[in-house]
Parts: C-alpha cells; structure tokens; sequence
C-alpha cells in the first residue's frame, strides 16, 4: 500500500518510539542467572534452542507487543506494592531465586513479584507466608459459558476455572510455586507457606461479547523435587519444541540463521495430520475468532434497534419489532433428579425435544407419585408471557 509522506512520517516516528519503549522496558529488568542454571522459559522450551544459544549467543528478539504490554503491566502495578501491603516484610520485583533440584540440575527463577510476612513467634496458628504473583497479558481470554460476568466489575477471582489462560503460563507459575516451597525448606524456613498467584489483564470473550477485565488465578498444586529433576531430565532427552509456534519463529532454525534444520513438534496428536487439514484447522480457528466478531456487531446492533422500534407492525405479513410471546423456564435441578443424565439428550433448545422432555418429565413423575404416596411433584416448567424482538427481513 502506497502511503503519503506524512503518514508514513508518522508510522516511522511511533515505531521508533516503541523500540525506545521497548529497550527501557527489557533494559531495566536486568535477570542474571547463577553459572550452570538455567531458567523456567528454557526448561519449557527446545533444548536444542538452549544448546545453539551457549554456542551461538542469545538472539535478542525486538519489540513484541504482547511481551511489553505484560511489562508495562507490570510496571503499573510495581510501584505501589508496598503502600498496598504495608504489614507485608518484604516486597520484591524480579528476584534471582536460585535452587538446586540435585547435583546435576540447578535452576533460577525470577518471579514478577514476590512478598513476605513474617510469622508471629506469640501465635503458633499465624505462620510465615509469602505470595507469588506473576502477571500476565495475553492476546485474548475466553470463559466458560458458566463464568459469573457482571458488566461493572473489572477484577475476578478465577477459583472454578472458568476464564481459560495458555497452559504454559499455570505451568510455568505451578513450576514457581514449588521451587519457592524447596527454597525455603532448603534455607531452614520449612514452615513457611507459599501462595502463587497467575494475574491477568486481558480481552475476554464473555457470554459472545468482548470485555477487558483482570483475573486472579490461585494456584493450588505443586511438583515434588522428584518430579522437577524428572522434568529435566526429558528436556534433556527430549531436544525438540515444545510448542508448535517454537520452531517457525525460532532464530536459530530454517527461517533464521539455519543452523538448526528443525524439529516436529511431538507435543500432542496434531503431529500425525498432514499439512492440508491444518491448513484447514487455522481456518476454522480464524473463521470462529471472526464469527465472534460478527456477533458481537449483531447484538449492538439489535441493541440499538431495540431501542430505536417501541412497538411492533406487520411487514410481510408477520408481525416484527416487540411481539408478545409465551417462554418456559425449566427447574433443572428437580429434572436432573427424575431424569438423571438422560436429561442431557434434550438440552438443545428446540420446541420438538423440549414438548419430548417434559413428556418424559411428567411421566417419571406419575411413576414416582405411584411408587410414593408421599411424593409430591415439583413443578418443573412454568410459562411466562414476554416479548421478543423480530428483526423486520427486508
């Protein structure tokens, strides 16, 4: 696309600035790693990666707009720890933690955040405690259908886990919570207690509409020792990506340096489809993001009809805009009792399986009214009048 001096002047002069931003941002964190560890990003990817990069030196990748909106995320929040935790001992940002698994494997971690409260020597039941927060930007967020949305609050606390975040990120904080816990039991503080925390800014697609919120997702579960020395032990056996995206992006293989011919990634079942399905499959993941899209625009749109067309007319001959229409909701609980999971069978909303439901429902209760003189019937469906909007078809 040709562009106009002054817009190409334009473009020229933000991209300067974001490589400034950029520079500042990766400049100021400053990561060292103790001679022979290695970190969690490297365990969780290539090890041939890890291997050409001693040799060869760490490429430096240049301004990535999902890695520096989660600095800047960072940031934002940085500053202000210790006036929102003031009982808090100490407040961290990117510490070197360095833990030895076994006389083999080191590793150093540099959780975004960590802080400490000390115990209280005159209460046993108050223990030593330190929480983990490493905070997270990702392209997008989706929920579960079931995810508790209200349009006017930002923060969720995500304990069901409902919003749904990349795996590699509640690895990578589960993989911190444990070395945390070993290098307190390794520095004579077994007692102390670790809370590690995911927090994530994002867009999330809530209910087919798009909404940015913050999400805190606690992390419960551990490794053992064991297991961490077990988990480098593949890697080391292992040398190939661990993600597909690994090896298409990385410097050192076929669309880099190509010092490295590649590896498939061997990671799950998708390494068996040839090459035409998953083509096939990025179009139905591109086709979905935009079917999103397309009914996010229709709901504000009808939105805006609804507001725009108070009463109804007929137009074709069918009534459209605000019509009156009869609706049913549905006691799942007490069908689920009489149906079990049979219920399940006519869950998709449609009047022909909905009448065979409630044919069923009322059958099994007739039986249970029988079999049980006691039992008493809870009404299961009750109908009520409401309207509905029609879109004229023009």
């Amino acid at each position: 696309m040709q562009l106009n001096p002054v817009t190409k002047g334009v473009l020229e002069g933000l991209k300067k600035i974001h490589e400034i931003v950029h520079n500042d941002l990766v400049g100021n964190r400053g990561l060292t790693y103790k001679n022979g560890s290695i970190g969690i990003t490297t365990l969780l990817g290539c090890h041939k990666k890890y291997e050409f990069s001693k040799e060869f030196g760490r490429h430096e990748t240049g301004p990535n707009i999902t890695i520096d909106d989660g600095y800047m995320f960072e940031n934002m929040f940085g500053p202000h720890f210790q006036k929102a935790f003031p009982k808090a001992e100490t407040v961290h940002h990117d510490p070197d933690i360095h833990v030895t698994l076994d006389d083999r494997y080191e590793i150093t971690m540099h959780p975004d955040f960590l802080l400490e409260w000390a115990g209280k020597p005159e209460d046993p039941n108050y223990k030593p405690f330190s929480v983990i927060l490493e905070f997270k930007c990702p392209i997008i967020l989706t929920t579960s259908y079931s995810f508790d949305y209200k349009a006017d609050q930002d923060w969720y606390v995500d304990v069901k886990d409902e919003v749904h975040v990349d795996p590699k990120y509640l690895l990578q904080a589960k993989i911190q919570k444990s070395l945390m816990e070993i290098y307190y039991q390794d520095n004579d503080q077994p007692n102390r207690r670790v809370f590690q925390y995911v927090v994530g800014k994002s867009t999330a697609i809530v209910q087919s509409k798009f909404k940015k919120i913050f999400v805190l997702k606690p992390i419960i579960e551990s490794f053992t020792r064991r297991e961490l020395v077990e988990m480098f032990i593949d890697w080391e056996k292992n040398p190939g990506p661990r993600a597909g995206y690994e090896c298409p992006g990385c410097n050192f293989g076929p669309n880099g340096t190509k010092v490295c011919e590649g590896m498939p990634y061997k990671g799950d079942a998708i390494k068996n489809i040839d090459e035409d399905t998953l083509d096939l499959i990025r179009r139905q993941n591109e086709v979905k993001a935009e079917l999103e899209l397309l009914k996010q625009e229709h709901d504000n749109i009808e939105t805006t009809l609804k507001k725009k067309i108070s009463g109804n007319f007929k137009h074709k001959g069918k009534k459209v805009g605000w019509v009156d229409s009869t609706y049913s909701t549905v006691n799942l609980k007490e069908a689920y009792k009489l149906m079990g999971d049979e219920l399940f069978d006519f869950l998709s909303i449609k009047s022909k399986t909905r009448d065979s439901m409630f044919n069923t429902i009322n059958k099994r209760q007739a039986e249970e009214k029988a079999s049980n003189p006691d039992y008493i019937p809870v009404q299961i469906e009750e109908k009520k009048k409401g309207r509905r909007f029609e879109t004229p078809k023009l």
